[in-house]
């Protein structure tokens, strides 16, 4: 079901290098990822970035982190591997002034 949801993104959903849409295998390798097969918490998308756990939540707060699932009745956030690899891989730039 995991999958099938990952699958059925728009092919723009994934990450982007140089105006050409990224596989989730070429993410991955882009970043040197292994794969978990599994939806990540808050806290394994901080070790993925290199950031402190607090610091994911206050990218969801300012709604300019990765997107995120929050099941009804629940107070856990999950994140979908592509997801954070397609963000991670939209902040690539050339140079300091690019936007």
């Amino acid at each position: 079901m995991y999958i099938h949801w990952v699958i059925s993104r728009p092919l723009g959903y994934l990450g982007q290098k140089g105006g050409v849409i990224m596989s989730f295998e070429e993410l991955c390798s882009q970043f040197g990822y292994q794969p978990k097969g599994r939806p990540l918490s808050s806290a394994e998308v901080a070790d993925l970035l290199g950031v402190h756990p607090v610091t994911v939540d206050a990218y969801r707060v300012r709604g300019d982190g990765p997107p995120y699932f929050k099941p009804k009745g629940t107070r856990r956030v999950f994140y979908a591997e592509p997801s954070v690899l397609a963000w991670l891989a939209s902040g690539e730039r050339q140079s300091t002034s690019s936007q």
